[in-house]
């Protein structure tokens, strides 16, 4: 959002919705939205605050976010069978635990993308010993002082993947690592 409005450029909403059973996706391209000429109502989104450009650009993401949801859930109606809520113990986890481990599956594990071998060449006393600390950078890179001071750096693709993902599937190898 803070990109678009400092370089005037539109955001293009784009869902994708991939049905698996029938190995097909579909992908919707919305509009282009000039968020600058958003005339949006704060209170809309956010009942109670005051105008401010932190309300404002929340609005505004908001807005993008909705725009996006509604072209998914217009996609899923068109395109997929419905899926019943109680065939499924906890539907939340389901589609964390499904896609979080689809997603982990396609990556292209590259020589120099980082490996679960690296940490089981160690030994026993060595792995003992040492301390261990995982910084994840952010979406625009790392600075080049913690980069600099970093025994090892790891990638894990030339993606950007959101902090939450990424937390999992650094957990993930670890716990490949542990049970090794």
């Amino acid at each position: 959002m803070n990109l678009a409005l400092k370089t005037g450029k539109k955001i293009v909403p784009v869902a994708l919705v991939k049905d698996y059973e029938n190995n097909v996706a579909y992908l919707d391209v919305g509009n282009p939205i000039d968020v600058r000429n958003l005339d949006l109502n704060i209170q809309d989104y956010y009942p109670g605050k005051e105008e401010s450009e932190k309300y404002r650009i929340k609005s505004m993401s908001s807005y993008v976010r909705d725009h996006m949801a509604t072209a998914v859930y217009h996609m899923m109606e068109r395109h997929l069978v419905p899926m019943k809520r109680n065939e499924y113990g906890d539907m939340g986890h389901y589609f964390v635990d499904f896609y979080v481990m689809d997603t982990y599956r396609k990556l292209n594990w590259k020589h120099d993308v980082f490996e679960a071998e690296y940490l089981t060449k160690k030994t026993d006393e060595e792995r003992e010993y040492e301390a261990v600390s995982f910084l994840i950078g952010g979406s625009l890179g790392t600075s080049n002082e913690l980069i600099r001071r970093a025994d090892v750096k790891m990638s894990f693709s030339d993606m950007t993947f959101p902090h939450q993902l990424m937390r999992v599937m650094l957990l993930d190898q670890i716990r490949i690592i542990c049970d090794k």
